[in-house]
C-alpha cells in the first residue's frame, strides 16, 4: 500500500473539511452557540464522568464522545502509556475530556497540568475538574508558545475546539491571554512523563519553547496533533517540525484508527507530501528505547 493511500483522510476528517468550507453551516452553529441554553444544568456522562459544556457545539461534542466513542484511539493510547504517579501535561485541554482521563490514570500520587487559552473553555474545564474531584489537576489559563509573555486567542464562533493563537485571516474576534514557554514555567529538572498537545496548528511554536523539557526527560512520550495546514498558517514548516523532534531523538509514529496501529515516519518531507490537502492526524513521539516495545514489527513501516 502506498504512503498516499495509508494517509488518506478518514470519514471524520472529511466531515471536518466540509464544515471548514461551509460558511452556512458555520453560521448556523455560531447562531446556536449564542442561544442562552441552561448548560450548567445539563451534564453528560462520558466515560463514567459527569461533564458540562458552556456552548451548544461543546454540548454536541460531549454527546458525540459519549455515543460514538470519538478519539477512542487516543484514549486507548493514554491508558496504555500513563500510570499512577506520573506527571502529565494536557496542552490544549479544551473542556477536559483527556484531562479527566489523565487525572484518573496518574491517580492521587500523580499530577496533571492542564493548559487552556480560551476563557470560556477554561472556566468549563475548571468546573469539570471540580465536579469530578480531581485535586491532582492544576488548570492553567494560558497559551503555550515559544516565549513567555502575552498573545491573542482568535476565537471561532462556531467551534469552541478551533480557537487559535494566530490570525488565520478569518476576521475572528480576539482576546488577550498569557503565553507560557514551558522551559520557563517548569524549573530545570522537573520530571514530565507524558504530554498530550492539540492546539490547532500552534504545536510547532509550543515545541520551540519546551526544548529543555524535552531534552531533560529522556523517557517522555508525546501525543501531538499534526495539521500541516494549520502549522503553515502559524508560520511553521511542517516537515521541519517533524525533523526537529527527530533531531531530539524522538521516533515518530502515526496513530491510525483504521486499523488502530502505529506506523513509523521516515523522511519528514516525503511524509508531509503524501498527506491529503488539509489533513490532520495524531503522532506519537517517543525515543527508540520506549518505542521498540510498543509497535509490532508488522506495524512499523516507513511513510516515505
Amino acid at each position: 500500500m502506498s504512503s498516499a493511500q495509508e494517509t488518506a483522510p478518514s470519514p471524520i476528517e472529511r466531515l471536518g473539511h466540509r464544515f471548514e468550507e461551509s460558511k452556512a453551516l458555520q453560521g448556523l452553529l455560531a447562531a446556536l452557540n449564542r442561544l442562552p441554553l441552561p448548560f450548567e444544568r445539563m451534564p453528560v456522562v462520558v466515560n463514567y464522568r459527569a461533564m458540562y459544556a458552556h456552548t451548544f457545539d461543546r454540548f454536541v461534542a460531549l454527546w458525540l464522545w459519549k455515543l460514538f466513542g470519538l478519539e477512542a484511539a487516543e484514549s486507548a493510547l493514554l491508558a496504555e502509556l500513563c500510570r499512577p504517579g506520573m506527571q502529565a501535561l494536557d496542552i490544549g485541554s479544551n473542556i477536559g475530556l483527556h484531562t479527566l482521563q489523565l487525572a484518573h490514570l496518574v491517580g492521587e500520587d500523580g499530577r496533571v497540568y492542564a493548559f487552556e487559552a480560551d476563557r470560556g473553555n477554561f472556566e468549563t474545564l475548571r468546573r469539570n475538574i471540580r465536579e469530578n474531584a480531581f485535586a491532582q489537576v492544576e488548570p492553567v489559563h494560558a497559551a503555550v508558545g515559544a516565549r513567555s509573555g502575552e498573545t491573542f486567542v482568535f476565537k471561532s464562533g462556531a467551534n469552541s475546539g478551533d480557537h487559535r493563537v494566530f490570525d488565520s485571516g478569518a476576521h475572528r474576534l480576539k482576546d488577550r491571554v498569557r503565553m507560557l514557554a514551558l522551559d520557563n514555567y517548569f524549573p530545570p529538572g522537573t520530571r514530565i512523563d507524558f504530554i498530550k498537545m492539540d492546539i490547532q496548528g500552534a504545536e510547532g511554536i509550543a515545541l520551540q519553547g519546551m526544548r529543555r523539557v524535552l531534552t531533560e526527560n529522556r523517557d517522555l512520550a508525546m501525543l501531538v496533533e499534526f495539521w500541516p495546514f494549520g502549522l503553515r498558517q502559524a508560520g511553521c514548516v511542517p516537515a521541519e517540525v517533524l525533523a526537529g523532534l527527530q533531531a531530539l531523538g524522538f521516533a515518530l509514529e502515526v496513530l491510525d484508527e483504521r486499523p488502530a496501529e502505529q506506523r513509523r515516519i521516515g523522511d519528514p518531507a516525503q511524509f508531509v507530501n503524501a498527506l491529503a490537502s488539509g489533513q490532520y492526524l495524531n503522532l506519537l513521539a517517543r525515543r527508540p528505547a520506549a518505542t521498540a516495545s510498543h509497535v509490532a514489527p508488522q506495524a512499523v513501516q516507513s511513510a516515505s
